[in-house]
């Protein structure tokens, strides 16, 4: 790969964490406070990182290797969460069919 694939791989990734951890926080799936933050962090310096590129002519950037592994990580907990929900919906209609 070339620099520049490499460099919009990353900031690619680092959007989609972000975006990921944005909605994780937003569904309340998670803890809140933790994937709000580090979602608006993720957002927040792939942004900058985007504008830099396309603002200036050179420039030096961090490669942190959670902007690989946050999708990942995020996505399971998102189909965890659906997946809790659904069964603690289910578990009292359950329970309360059994009842009558």
């Amino acid at each position: 790969m070339d620099g520049q694939t490499d460099f919009l791989l990353y900031v690619g990734a680092l959007g989609l964490s972000g975006v990921l951890l944005a909605v994780l926080a937003i569904f309340g799936l998670g803890s809140r406070i933790v994937n709000g933050l580090i979602g608006l962090i993720a957002l927040g310096y792939s942004g900058y990182l985007l504008y830099e590129y396309l603002t200036m002519e050179e420039f030096t950037y961090q490669r942190f290797v959670y902007a690989y592994i946050l999708p990942a990580i995020a996505i399971y907990q998102l189909y965890k969460g659906i997946k809790d929900r659904k069964a603690a919906a289910a578990e009292p209609a359950a329970t309360g069919a059994e009842a009558s």
